[in-house]
């Protein structure tokens, strides 16, 4: 029962949103949960930080994380990458 996070601005259309929230139920949700959000034992992607957010590029496709378990989906696409990105922050 933690507060609600400040807001971060994102400009994702609603179709960017929709494709966004299929991806990251096909992708995401086995390890960040339901609608992102966590069970506890992986990071709860509706209070990531904006540093994290604005690293999302490096995180999702480039494996910025790697270390921590996150695997690299380097085959995604810049649109897919912003859809997932602009789901998140929705």
């Amino acid at each position: 029962d933690r507060p609600r996070p400040e807001p971060i601005a994102s400009d994702a259309m609603p179709q960017q949103i929709a494709r966004g929230a299929e991806l990251f139920g096909q992708r995401c949700a086995m390890c960040h949960g339901i609608a992102a959000q966590s069970g506890g034992s992986i990071a709860d992607l509706r209070y990531a930080a904006p540093a994290t957010i604005d690293a999302f590029e490096r995180i999702v496709r480039q494996g910025a994380y790697s270390g921590l378990g996150m695997p690299a989906f380097d085959w995604l696409t810049d649109a897919d990458v912003a859809a997932l990105r602009g789901y998140v922050l929705a």
